[in-house]
């Protein structure tokens, strides 16, 4: 009964150490089974959601909307957007990445969201209530 449990033992860590392997180096693919009610639900969203225009007054500092006001910040390294307006907002669970991501590109334009720099101010959204 020994050698029984040793191979079962060693057989369960190699393939436990297989499987770190490989979630570490390629990842797992998550096949979209549900692509017809996502589409269906995406374009419900995206008729709620229009963005509202950004108005500016006469400092060239955009005005506040009906969604959010704006705050300028300096990103430090290691800041992304959603971290920065995570905090800002006070890490609210409401805010859709998408969201976040077009007022920072509407606040902010010719500015990918993907590239912000360190030492450089950027607008980004407070969201209201």
């Amino acid at each position: 009964m020994g050698f029984f449990k040793k191979t079962c033992l060693t057989l369960t860590m190699l393939f436990l150490i297989i499987s770190i392997f490989k979630d570490l180096t390629v990842g797992t693919i998550i096949q979209d089974t549900n692509n017809h009610e996502e589409s269906e639900i995406k374009e419900v969203v995206e008729k709620e959601s229009k963005p509202e225009e950004v108005k500016s007054n006469d400092n060239n500092q955009p005005d506040e909307t009906v969604r959010f006001k704006v705050k300028s910040y300096t990103a430090m390294p290691g800041d992304t957007v959603l971290s920065i307006v995570e905090s800002l907002n006070n890490e609210k669970d409401s805010i859709q990445m998408e969201q976040i991501i077009t007022d920072f590109e509407q606040l902010n334009p010719g500015i990918s969201p993907h590239e912000i720099e360190t030492n450089t101010t950027y607008l980004f959204p407070i969201y209201n209530n």
